[in-house]
């Protein structure tokens, strides 16, 4: 069963049903009445965290995955012999050219800001995240 309270839901409901008279009781504001009693708003001043301590370019093979991270300005780097199931990761380069000379399974640009990747094929495909 579902039995009690039964009558509480009717009696709720019986209100709601009420349409136009279910404002009745409400007080009328006029525009700019009652804003003196709300409180201001105060903009929170935005904390910038410290500036994260500049990391240091990486370029390196590991396991599979060739990682290329915070290079700048680097027009030259260059994946001589990459194998077809290595995948190339860019994180957080910017200003930077890559180049792809061999076949590789997947290329990935992470949080990068105008890095050009340039390659002659990839087997599954591509892609930016976060990067402009």
């Amino acid at each position: 069963g579902g039995g009690g309270g039964g009558g509480a839901a009717n009696a709720l409901f019986a209100e709601i049903n009420q349409g136009a008279n279910i404002t009745s009781h409400l007080k009328h504001v006029k525009k700019g009445e009652g804003l003196k009693d709300r409180p201001v708003p105060v903009a929170k001043a935005a904390a910038k965290p410290a500036a994260a301590a500049a990391k240091p370019p990486k370029f390196a093979l590991e396991d599979k995955r060739w990682c290329v991270e915070y290079q700048k300005g680097a027009k030259d780097l260059c994946v001589s012999e990459p194998l077809v199931k290595h995948t190339v990761y860019l994180f957080k380069c910017e200003d930077c050219v890559l180049k792809v000379s061999a076949k590789v399974n997947h290329i990935t640009l992470d949080s990068c800001k105008k890095t050009a990747v340039v390659f002659d094929s990839v087997m599954a495909g591509g892609g930016g995240v976060n990067s402009t």
